[in-house]
């Protein structure tokens, strides 16, 4: 049995929120008749409510998306994520949730200032059938997260199907849980291979200025890298023991001596020159 079932969770945040959009018929038509337009040239689509105040909620979500990423792998099951980092995720996607829900309330407790704003903005094209009563506001914005075992070939039972059929459905369960393996090993490669191609990109150009993240970015990427090696490939595992040894150097210290930033720049290309093949990434020369 593969026990990489036994290491991961398939997870999605799943967020929903007030549509921004509507496709205005009346003006479209306006258009095409004026510029004498095919009906097949375009469609005029409204923006329907004031950016700045759906911007809080659409940043919240973008970050709950972005650190979601960061802490998963994709495989033909969905997002995987290793159990054990998964009571830490949980933690702060419930923080995001309730983030994300109080910025809801406020939208829908401002609705009257917002479809106030909406008619000064469209002027005489305001259409009110665009828009949701306010008692119905907040039941368009959701956050929830979903979560389930990754299943194993045990668990295909079903009637009404030929044994010949079940024996080839689990083997490709078995097989698409394999695979997940091998793709989870590549992309945290990739991950941490970009990091690197950075670090080299950077610091072998004398007059580029650099922020800490450049380094605090990779140490970031090679603290989860173990959790999300679920398979265990050894060169992704040698990968991340070569990068804190050689490449985790203090910023001030890249900044302020000149030797110590070259080796770690050609420590940096070396590294990414001989992992890249392994992790589909390759160095400019």
């Amino acid at each position: 049995m593969n026990e990489i079932q036994s290491k991961v969770l398939i997870v999605k945040p799943k967020i929903s929120m007030l549509g921004n959009t509507g496709t205005d018929e009346e003006i479209t038509e306006d258009v095409h008749d004026r510029e004498h337009m095919d009906t097949h040239a375009g469609r005029y689509v409204k923006n329907l409510y004031p950016a700045a105040y759906l911007r809080p909620i659409q940043k919240i979500a973008r970050e709950a998306r972005r650190f979601h990423k960061t802490q998963t792998v994709c495989s033909s099951f969905g997002d995987i994520l290793p159990t054990v980092l998964f009571t830490a995720y949980q933690t702060r996607v419930n923080a995001f949730i309730d983030l994300f829900n109080d910025a809801a309330q406020v939208i829908h407790d401002q609705y009257d200032d917002i479809m106030a704003e909406a008619r000064r903005i469209h002027n005489g094209q305001f259409k009110a059938e665009f828009y949701p009563e306010k008692e119905h506001v907040r039941e368009q914005f959701r956050f929830t997260l979903f979560t389930a075992p990754m299943p194993r070939s045990s668990d295909v039972v079903l009637d009404y199907l030929a044994e010949e059929k079940l024996i080839e459905l689990r083997s490709q369960l078995e097989g698409e849980a394999t695979r997940a393996g091998v793709m989870a090993g590549q992309q945290v490669m990739g991950r941490v291979l970009s990091r690197v191609s950075k670090i080299c990109e950077t610091l072998t150009d004398p007059e580029a200025v650099f922020r800490d993240s450049l380094i605090d970015n990779l140490r970031e990427v090679l603290d989860i890298a173990p959790a999300l090696n679920i398979a265990g490939n050894p060169d992704v595992s040698r990968l991340i023991t070569e990068c804190r040894d050689k490449l985790l150097k203090a910023p001030d210290t890249l900044r302020e001596a000149s030797a110590v930033r070259e080796l770690t720049a050609a420590h940096a290309k070396n590294i990414a020159l001989r992992f890249g093949q392994m992790g589909g990434r390759k160095l400019a020369a």
